[in-house]
């Protein structure tokens, strides 16, 4: 996933393997070998191609296919839920917390 989604940006940006390679300051054929997914780059290169082409290293990875990541909307579950949803799941939420709240020892 990650050498289809690298070479897809790089062309929608009509550049060359070596003007990548110039950018992360390695080698063309060091370059053509993340495209070929004979090899990974390491996390400081994968975040320089993330900025370059703003887009979120979870969507290099193919972790997610939105390129640009709202983190919030993306850590909260309950945006794609009917409101009814919602509502039960808020109401058993409460009753967890109401029968597991610590009750206060007898003495």
């Amino acid at each position: 996933m990650f050498s289809e989604r690298i070479k897809q940006l790089r062309n929608s940006r009509k550049l060359l393997q070596k003007d990548m390679a110039e950018l992360l300051g390695i080698t063309t054929s060091a370059y053509g070998f993340y495209e070929q997914s004979k090899r990974q780059p390491d996390s400081a290169t994968l975040i320089k191609l993330a900025d370059f082409f703003d887009v979120s290293v979870d969507y290099l990875l193919g972790r997610t296919n939105m390129p640009h990541m709202d983190m919030h909307k993306e850590n909260d579950l309950s945006y794609d839920l009917p409101q009814e949803a919602l509502d039960r799941i808020e109401e058993f939420i409460e009753l967890m917390r109401l029968k597991y709240q610590k009750k206060p020892t007898s003495k």
